[in-house]
C-alpha cells in the first residue's frame, strides 16, 4: 500500500507578530526561527520501512511573508539530520498552477488558508501523488514507534462487521513521556466549557481495554489515517476554521465510514506555547460546535448520505 505522510507546516511573521487579518493558528512557526519541523523529519527514521513519501503543505498566516517561505524551509531541510528519501512540498505557488489547470480561481476549497483548506490541500496532495492513504501528522509530533507504518496496515486490513476499517485515529499523549490524559490548570471559565474533562472521559471510553479498535467520536487531527475510499470523496469543510478533525468525523460517518480509534497506535505531542489569547480559540470553538450542531439538526438523505448521525453518535465529547 502507498502511503503519504502529510505535515501541515504554518509559518507566521517575525517573532510571532500578529496583525487583525492574519490567518489564527495555535503556534505557527516564526518566519525568523527554526521551529520544531526537523525533529519531526528526524523522528521518522525511527520507522523500519521507507515505504511512504512525505508531503509538507506550507500555509502563511499572511501573504506579507511568501516570498520568504522557500528561504526558510531550505535552511531546514539543510539542518535536519535525517532526510526523508521522498520528500515533497505542498506551496500557495503550487496551488495557484493546480487552479489555473481546473479553471476554479474563486473556489473556496481551493485554498491553503485555514486548518481545513490546509488538510483539503493535503487530500489534493495525496490524490496527485496516487496515494491509497493518507497519514496526517503535525509540524510539533514526534514518532517513536518502529513498527508505525505496520501498525496502520494492520488498521487498513481489520475487517469489523465484514467491512474493512478506512479511518482510523490514534493516541497522541502530550510532551516525550506521559499519558495520554490531558492536564490543565483549572481556570474559572472552565466551570461552563471545560473541554478537558469531556476529551479525557473520551479518551478513557475509546483507549482503555479491548479491542484494539473501536468506533471513535474523537479524531485526532495530528494523528489521523485516511484512505483514498474516503479522501477521494469527502474533502474537509472550509467553512469550519477549528476543529476540522473532528468535523470531518461527522461527514464520514453521514457517508456511511466511521472513524475507529488503534490504542495502539501513537505519537508524542510536544507543541510549543500557543500565541493567542484563550478567548480567540474560544470563540473558534464556539464557531465550530454551532457548524456541527446545525449539521446534525438539518439533516436530510441527500446524494450519498447513507446515514443520519445523532449527537448522542460523539458522547461523551
Amino acid at each position: 500500500m502507498r502511503y503519504s505522510i502529510v505535515i501541515p507546516v504554518y509559518l507566521s511573521r517575525k517573532d510571532n507578530e500578529w496583525r487583525e487579518g492574519d490567518v489564527v493558528y495555535d503556534h505557527p512557526t516564526p518566519i525568523n526561527k527554526q521551529g520544531t519541523l526537523i525533529r519531526t523529519l528526524e523522528s521518522l527514521e525511527v520507522i523500519k520501512k521507507e515505504s511512504f513519501d512525505v508531503i509538507l503543505i506550507i500555509s502563511t498566516t499572511t501573504s506579507d511573508i511568501d516570498n520568504q517561505v522557500d528561504t526558510w524551509l531550505e535552511k531546514r531541510i539543510t539542518e535536519s539530520k535525517h532526510i526523508p528519501k521522498n520528500l515533497y512540498t505542498f506551496k500557495e505557488a503550487d496551488l495557484k498552477k493546480l487552479s489555473n489547470i481546473i479553471r476554479e480561481k474563486e473556489n473556496p476549497l481551493l485554498s491553503i488558508s485555514g486548518y481545513s483548506q490546509v488538510r483539503n490541500c493535503g487530500l489534493i496532495a495525496g490524490i496527485i501523488n496516487e496515494s491509497d492513504a493518507i497519514i496526517f501528522l503535525d509540524d510539533d509530533e514526534l514518532v517513536k514507534d518502529k513498527e508505525f507504518i505496520k501498525k496502520v496496515d494492520q488498521g487498513l486490513n481489520k475487517k469489523i462487521n465484514g467491512k474493512k476499517i478506512r479511518f482510523i485515529t490514534g493516541m497522541c499523549p502530550e510532551g516525550e513521556s506521559g499519558s495520554y490524559i490531558r492536564e490543565r490548570k483549572y481556570s474559572p471559565w472552565m466551570a461552563y466549557w471545560d473541554k478537558i474533562k469531556f476529551q479525557n472521559e473520551t479518551f478513557i471510553k475509546v483507549i482503555e481495554g479491548n479491542p484494539r479498535f473501536k468506533l471513535s467520536p474523537l479524531t485526532h487531527g495530528g494523528l489521523c489515517v485516511i484512505h483514498k475510499d474516503i479522501f477521494s470523496q469527502i474533502p474537509f469543510d472550509p467553512l469550519v476554521q477549528r476543529g476540522e478533525d473532528m468535523d470531518y468525523n461527522l461527514n464520514s460517518r453521514m457517508f456511511g465510514y466511521g472513524c475507529y480509534m488503534d490504542n495502539q497506535l501513537e505519537i508524542r505531542h510536544c507543541p510549543p506555547p500557543r500565541i493567542h489569547e484563550k478567548w480567540r480559540s474560544f470563540r473558534e470553538d464556539m464557531l465550530r460546535f454551532l457548524i456541527q450542531r446545525n449539521k446534525i439538526i438539518k439533516q436530510n438523505k441527500a446524494s450519498g448520505i447513507k446515514v443520519l448521525v445523532k449527537t448522542k453518535d460523539f458522547y461523551p465529547y
